[in-house]
């Protein structure tokens, strides 16, 4: 049986199709949900903690996956910057 190029096109279509997130992510739920503006200061302090504890070294590898994401970036620039004032995260 010859397999046409328009068929395997369709076969890897629908198997596409058939992963579900939850397959590919090991949730189906949203990973960046922010939640309330209380979470999102739990959130930013825990982070805050866990980059303190991490090295100059460590930091750049850890942002490596976030290349290009300028978000991310800036939030991690003022979570590691001493004396960073409210103004600085848009209060």
């Amino acid at each position: 049986m010859k397999l046409t190029k328009a068929r395997l096109k369709q076969i890897i279509k629908e198997e596409i199709e058939s992963i579900s997130d939850e397959d590919v992510l090991g949730t189906d739920r949203p990973q960046h949900d922010v939640g309330s503006p209380e979470q999102q200061l739990f959130n930013l302090m825990h982070a805050g903690e866990k980059l303190a504890a991490m090295d100059a070294q460590q930091i750049a590898e850890f942002l490596k996956q976030f290349k290009g994401d300028e978000k991310v970036l800036e939030l991690v620039q003022q979570l590691i910057t001493p004396g960073a004032s409210l103004a600085s995260v848009g209060y």
